[in-house]
């Protein structure tokens, strides 16, 4: 015991050293494991958000046409019986349709026939008598199942919009006409790739940025749209950026662009990496 005080009373500055650097040095490496997390999830975050952006404006496309869809496709089936078809001149619930290009309402007789009438998306009761062979065909295809479900007297009990992307230049919404839930004709709408992309997509990336990165964030998110050759045809700025971090498919409506987000001058993980070295001073 008394070599151990000796001991001590020669070296006490080193006692104290070790009794000083030793709990400090713990310290130490519980931050830079604890700095360290944070880094990932600092990373993790800032890829979520862009998740979310993207995320966002696809739900923000598809409720838009959703909701256009159901008001405007909400058509009675007194409009196809008999000479109603061509009678009556308002079908539609509502007089203007935006980001479609054509409505069309067809009818469906027992013995399979069809019936098909176009009109004017800017006066739904202007009736169109000419429309593009393309557009023809795309309505012809979407609403044969609908005709033979008809001349077979199946059922459908609730009438739903869906989407026919047969043609991707003409996507129709189209919904059955139903009469005591048996299908007797069907209404729908052509959708305006020029509208969408010119338009309608433009407008809901502008209002997801100040949703999702608000207080001026935005400024360092560069938003692209891409086509179905990958070929860049908007960006929310002019800068270039980093590489996009995400690319995704918008879906349902439109599916074969691409919208890409990325950093303008750090990407989540330079900023995640400067913020650690930054915390490690």
């Amino acid at each position: 015991m008394s070599k151990l005080r000796a001991f001590f009373k020669r070296h006490i500055l080193l006692v104290g050293l070790i009794a000083v650097v030793v709990p400090l040095l713990s310290i130490i490496g519980l931050q830079y494991l604890s700095l360290r997390k944070l880094e990932k999830t600092s990373i993790v975050a800032g890829n979520v958000g862009m998740k979310n952006y993207l995320g966002g404006v696809s739900s923000e496309v598809k409720m838009f046409y959703k909701s256009s869809a159901e008001q405007a496709l909400s058509v009675p089936a007194y409009s196809v019986e008999g000479d109603n078809l061509c009678d009556i001149k308002e079908h539609f619930p509502v007089c203007k349709v935006e980001g479609a290009k054509r409505l069309f309402i067809a009818a469906f007789a027992p013995d399979g026939e069809q019936q098909t009438l176009f009109f004017d998306t800017r006066d739904s009761s202007v009736r169109v008598e000419e429309v593009p062979a393309a557009e023809a065909r795309a309505v012809q295809f979407a609403t044969t199942p609908l005709r033979l479900m008809a001349k077979e007297g199946m059922t459908a009990e609730q009438p739903m919009v869906w989407m026919e992307d047969h043609d991707p230049e003409n996507l129709i919404l189209i919904k059955p006409i139903n009469e005591d839930s048996k299908v007797v004709g069907a209404t729908g709408m052509i959708l305006d790739p020029v509208y969408f992309r010119e338009v309608l997509l433009p407008a809901k990336i502008k209002e997801s940025l100040a949703k999702y990165f608000p207080d001026g964030t935005d400024s360092n998110v560069i938003v692209t749209v891409y086509d179905e050759h990958d070929n860049p045809l908007l960006s929310s700025q002019e800068a270039r950026g980093q590489n996009d971090e995400i690319k995704t498919n918008l879906s349902p409506y439109f599916y074969n662009y691409k919208v890409g987000i990325r950093s303008r001058h750090m990407t989540p993980e330079q900023w995640a990496h400067l913020n650690f070295n930054y915390c490690r001073r």
